[in-house]
């Protein structure tokens, strides 16, 4: 029974010296084959003469000097110092390219990430592929590949046609949820993928910002941070809720006037700030897009708009790294 890729290579040319009435010889130090009399000195990977080992043949002689990726008739094969290695699986190089090869043999049906002595790499149809940047997945996870090669150095946010999805040491963290900070924007993840869109505009139809998150100049209390945005918008506008979750508190106050916070998990909180009036209580939940309020002045407010603010695991941030008009 044929058992490994040596004895197919073995019976192969066993096979064609047998119906051709052909012999292996030695001659004079050179392998050669001898057919009807004459002879024909070996070059390229052959089997060795009387033997069953595969060697890289030049003019006849094993080019002890050969350690790459080359071929013949039955594949592309591995060889180190003139042999063929059927024991070799890994990345190997040639003139041509960077090769997955398993068994001695380059796998030309392999694609996914795989390693070598200089990193992990990304392969398709068994060659590194130096040109892809992404994400792409092995048996031990997904990676973040840059130039062909995993980055395990990256912390952060990157798509792949699966999604957008949160990457420590390179890798897709699958456990992660909560939220995260990425060239000044910050994402909810859940399960290690970026809920996209998951916060809604509050106010449709008005998108001009009069006062931006930032430090100000307040004409009721000076020099101030302003932990929002301020949307002027129409008396009475109805104003929704940027995401499910629970109202967390329903009232008033002389500066924020009437107001709302929503707490949506994952230590993401909204507040409306100057509201007319208010349309639900607090410990009610409530679900995306849903009226909470209506636009007014109320509080230190100096005209009809929305204070609108977005608190992430304690901190105030820019909305606008949140949601867009």
């Amino acid at each position: 029974m044929i058992k490994n890729k040596k004895q197919i290579l073995v019976a192969a040319v066993a096979a064609v010296f047998v119906l051709s009435g052909s012999t292996i010889s030695v001659l004079a130090g050179d392998a050669a084959v001898s057919a009807g009399g004459s002879s024909r000195v070996l070059n390229g990977i052959c089997q060795e003469p009387n033997g069953t080992d595969w060697y890289m043949y030049k003019n006849g002689k094993i080019d002890t000097t050969c350690s790459t990726i080359a071929e013949n008739a039955n594949g592309w094969w591995y060889v180190e110092d003139g042999k063929v290695d059927f024991d070799y699986t890994g990345i190997a190089e040639n003139a041509n390219g960077w090769w997955r090869v398993e068994g001695g043999q380059v796998n030309f049906g392999y694609t996914g990430v795989a390693e070598n002595e200089n990193g992990w790499w990304r392969i398709e149809g068994g060659q590194v592929n130096f040109g892809y940047t992404g994400i792409a997945e092995n048996e031990n996870g997904w990676w973040r590949i840059e130039g062909g090669k995993v980055n395990f150095n990256f912390n952060g946010i990157a798509s792949n046609e699966n999604g957008t999805w949160y990457l420590k040491n390179g890798k897709v963290d699958f456990s992660y949820n909560g939220n995260c900070t990425y060239d000044g924007k910050t994402y909810n993840v859940k399960n290690g993928q970026v809920q996209e869109n998951e916060y809604m505009w509050p106010l449709p139809g008005y998108s001009t910002i009069s006062s931006k998150f930032g430090y100000r100049i307040c004409p009721y209390h000076g020099k101030e941070l302003h932990a929002g945005i301020d949307i002027p918008a129409a008396y009475r506008t109805s104003i929704l809720a940027c995401a499910d979750g629970i109202v967390k508190t329903a009232s008033y106050s002389s500066s924020r006037g009437n107001f709302v916070v929503v707490d949506h998990g994952n230590g993401v909180q909204t507040t409306y700030m100057h509201c007319s009036s208010l349309n639900v209580k607090a410990g009610q939940k409530v679900s995306k897009g849903q009226v909470i309020a209506y636009v007014g002045s109320t509080g230190n407010s100096t005209g009809n708009h929305l204070d609108l603010r977005f608190n992430v695991n304690g901190n105030y941030v820019d909305p606008l790294t949140m949601v867009q008009p």
